[in-house]
């Protein structure tokens, strides 16, 4: 005991030694941050520069020429827009709504508020009384801040993460006009207007909302219709048959197993059938539904910098200045994780089936993954094309809705073949469909990795695998250090950085490390249980939770506002993270397989992480694009507030998980089972070679969360 205690200690001292070294005199590059304390300073010259003191007076010599395009182009805007003026005059009740439902400059600009959205219901509205028809627009107002001095200019970028623009400071204004003005009358009027300012206009394509406008069906939103159509008919057939079985003793035909694939009933009960919680890999169960748990806490953060935010400093004081917070700002970890728990079973599962005399038969290895990732997949893609857009509404729901869906009629291709992370990459169908194309790209590989581990080669084992999970990680390093990229959060990075994300962040070989480590792992568990002293566990888990710690406050101290950028330490913070999460994540896996976590293994292997494991999956689909939906649909700015943004976390968690279980049961369950009932063919003797070739599938499809239970 004394022994272990003296090892800690001396593991803390060095822990500590560590950190000053790396931490002395360096410089970090959270450029969020700076960049408000900056405009803080620069808004008050700017004020001077207008000749006002503050948002009350900001156009104040020409309020009515903000609300009314009278310098249009077209003849009809110039009438409407003078009827509309004259309505205002007159105290006419319409021109009045019209006036009321329009944003003004907003209060709070010294806090990071930028956006009045104005009332785009009442606005709508008003066409029942108005004298012409009106529309809703959002319009960007450029250059009341000042754009910060970056190496990417913000007015030229692309944009990322599936072609919505991260954070832009421009000033927006939801404004309500008659609906004859067009893009052409607006841009002319309101470039006139604010050219004396020094101000210009931005309208995009979805930025404004006409009254009573329609959006008709086209062919493939009703392709998508029928196949629910289909497959809901088909779920209830299959219902029917597995609660009113006219026949229990006889032998299920051919349609009989078919329509059992479809079962609502069915495949409702496999999901949430609790299973022993002694089996091997248990706690992956409990590891897989923290990290979707963790996968839509880091959506949530990330969202919340995109929309409407009153107090985007105060928002951004929390991320920065709390090292509770990087639990938050790291959550792009979580998808490491599932990168992880894939290696461990992938191999863990294969080898087991070996050893039961399956041949490893890598078509059928493919094939199984394929089904446990395609089917749902496409279907998500096919939703996104389709019928999201009529989910609902806002001032800025066409934007943030309808502008991905244009770039996924671009790219939708490239991800039916998962070569989205490399082909197109700016023009992703959600912002998450990246790491599906990089489980599929990981399952095509591992097969190179696998084959000589199940012979036992000890120089892939021993020195291989561990060099390539080296220099995975050193290229990861290299490729910050020479791109100049940073070490922040998502959202950071890809404002200051756009091409972090295609040039590193969705990479396939430069997010492997994790996988790699998880097949590993999945090796070490296959030879058995090992011996290992107490001291060496203690040692185990100081060197593994040191290392995530290391990177824990590496990511902290680069947030903090008082220094800047430090390529070096970008460099080595984004080089350690993954592979030291998930060293983290393998000694927690073979310590608890392995008798040596105590109240850990039996906390992860709790039965009621099971079914919400099973689901994890379809809540990686379908969560990111709800919880996006739902902030696309606000109607105006809110107020960030620590304790609502994990009130909305777990309202997140509860519509996330009925969504994905109805997901699950249309579109990724039933194909699961019919995967199996093909790989599991035994009525003759070559159907039953068939079924030992291709054992090892059955495994691969468990190894996801699939429902494979036969009900």
């Amino acid at each position: 005991m004394r022994a272990v205690k003296k090892l800690t200690n001396f593991g803390l001292v060095i822990y500590g030694l560590l950190s000053c070294v790396l931490f002395q005199h360096v410089s970090a590059d959270s450029f969020y941050r700076a960049y408000y304390s900056q405009m803080r300073l620069d808004l008050v010259t700017r004020l001077q520069q207008l000749g006002v003191h503050g948002h009350i007076d900001i156009f104040g010599k020409n309020k009515l020429g903000l609300y009314i395009p009278t310098d249009s182009i077209s003849p009809q805007c110039q009438e409407h827009s003078q009827l509309y003026l004259k309505g205002v005059e007159q105290y006419e009740r319409w021109a009045l709504e019209m006036l009321d439902s329009s944003g003004k400059v907003p209060s709070g600009l010294f806090n990071g508020n930028v956006q009045d959205l104005g009332n785009f219901e009442q606005c709508l509205e008003s066409v029942t009384i108005a004298p012409y028809n009106v529309q809703y627009c959002a319009l960007w107002i450029k250059n009341l801040h000042k754009l910060p001095d970056t190496e990417v200019s913000w007015e030229d970028s692309p944009p990322a993460v599936g072609g919505v623009d991260m954070f832009r400071p421009y000033l927006e204004i939801g404004i309500c006009l008659p609906a004859s003005c067009k893009k052409a009358d607006i841009m002319s009027h309101y470039n006139n207007m604010l050219t004396p300012y020094n101000m210009s206009i931005d309208l995009n394509k979805y930025a404004c909302t006409v009254a009573n406008e329609r959006d008709p069906l086209t062919y493939p939103d009703i392709f998508f219709l029928i196949i629910l159509a289909v497959t809901v008919t088909l779920g209830i057939a299959g219902s029917y048959l597995s609660i009113f079985n006219p026949n229990p003793d006889s032998k299920p035909g051919s349609l009989a197993k078919l329509l059992s694939c479809f079962s609502f009933y069915g495949n409702a009960k496999s999901l949430i059938t609790l299973t022993s919680s002694k089996e091997p890999l248990m706690i992956l169960h409990g590891m897989k539904c923290i990290s979707a748990l963790w996968v839509m806490l880091a959506h949530a953060a990330s969202f919340m910098f995109i929309f409407p935010m009153m107090n985007m400093s105060t928002a951004l004081k929390f991320v920065s200045d709390r090292l509770t917070s990087m639990v938050m700002v790291k959550g792009e970890l979580a998808v490491d994780s599932f990168f992880f728990i894939t290696g461990v079973l992938v191999f863990y599962m294969a080898n087991k089936s070996l050893k039961k005399g399956t041949r490893f038969y890598i078509p059928y290895f493919y094939f199984s993954r394929f089904i446990r990732l395609a089917p749902a997949y496409y279907m998500h893609i096919l939703i996104i094309l389709t019928v999201v857009r009529y989910m609902n509404g806002g001032p800025m729901w066409k934007y943030h809705v309808l502008t991905p869906r244009d770039n996924c009629y671009k790219s939708w291709p490239y991800h039916l073949i998962f070569a989205n992370n490399f082909i197109n990459t700016e023009e992703q169908c959600t912002p998450t469909d990246w790491y599906v194309a990089i489980d599929m790209q990981l399952h095509i590989l591992a097969p190179l990795l696998m084959i000589p581990l199940f012979k036992s080669r000890k120089w892939m084992s021993h020195f291989l695998l561990p060099f390539i999970i080296l220099v995975g990680s050193l290229a990861l390093g290299a490729v910050t250090y020479i791109n100049n990229f940073p070490a922040t959060f998502m959202n950071d990075r890809l404002s200051f950085r756009p091409k972090s994300f295609t040039d590193e962040y969705v990479l396939t070989y430069l997010r492997f490390t994790p996988y790699a480590i998880g097949i590993l792992t999945g090796y070490i568990l296959s030879k058995g249980k090992l011996k290992i002293s107490k001291t060496l566990a203690w040692l185990g888990w100081l060197v593994t939770s040191s290392l995530l710690g290391v990177v824990l406050w590496m990511s902290w101290y680069v947030h903090q506002e008082t220094v800047l950028y430090d390529r070096t330490i970008a460099a080595l913070h984004n080089g350690m993270q993954r592979t030291a999460f998930a060293l983290f994540l393998a000694w927690i896996v073979l310590t608890c397989e392995f008798g040596m976590a105590g109240p850990l293994k039996k906390l992860l292997s709790w039965k009621l992480f099971q079914p919400m494991s099973r689901l994890s999956y379809a809540i990686y689909l379908t969560s990111s694009g709800l919880q996006y939906s739902m902030a696309s649909s606000r109607l105006h700015s809110y107020a960030f507030s620590e304790t609502e943004i994990y009130r909305d976390l777990c309202g997140d968690i509860v519509y996330a998980v009925g969504i994905a279980f109805i997901f699950c049961l249309l579109f990724e369950a039933p194909y699961v089972k019919l995967a199996n009932l093909v790989f599991n063919r035994n009525n003759t003797t070559e159907r039953t070679v068939k079924r030992r070739r291709s054992g090892n599938s059955q495994y691969v499809l468990q190894e996801a969360g699939a429902v494979v239970n036969n009900t």
